[in-house]
């Protein structure tokens, strides 16, 4: 119970941490994810895209372990993807005042490219 208490201090620290990047915004972050364009992500969707953008390097058996334990606390309809509203679950804090800075922060490189590629 005592190593559950300090992993979640440790994520919500994390949490904020990013956050208080100016740039960061959810939507930019689930486009990242959202690779294909249709509105969730799945275990794959997450694998490929930390591999792509990150760099992530973990064999495919832990991080389905890892990532079956995030869908199972985030994926509220139990369908095996995370939606926009799931997946903000997932990276917002429980601070409210964190919260809310990170929620009212418009996405902003997607769109940049958008209007660039037109």
């Amino acid at each position: 119970m005592i190593d559950y208490i300090f992993l979640e201090r440790a994520l919500e620290a994390a949490k904020v941490k990013l956050i208080k990047k100016a740039d960061f915004n959810i939507m930019d972050c689930f486009k990242l994810f959202d690779w294909r364009n249709i509105g969730n992500i799945n275990q794959s969707d997450m694998y490929l895209s930390l591999q792509e953008y990150f760099g992530y390097e973990v064999d495919k058996i832990r991080f389905q372990n890892q990532s079956y334990l995030v869908l199972r606390r985030f994926d509220k309809n139990n369908d095996s993807h995370l939606d926009f509203v799931e997946f903000s679950s997932l990276l917002l804090p429980v601070s409210n005042e964190f919260a809310s800075i990170l929620a009212g922060r418009p996405d902003y490189y997607m769109n940049r490219q958008e209007i660039e590629m037109n």
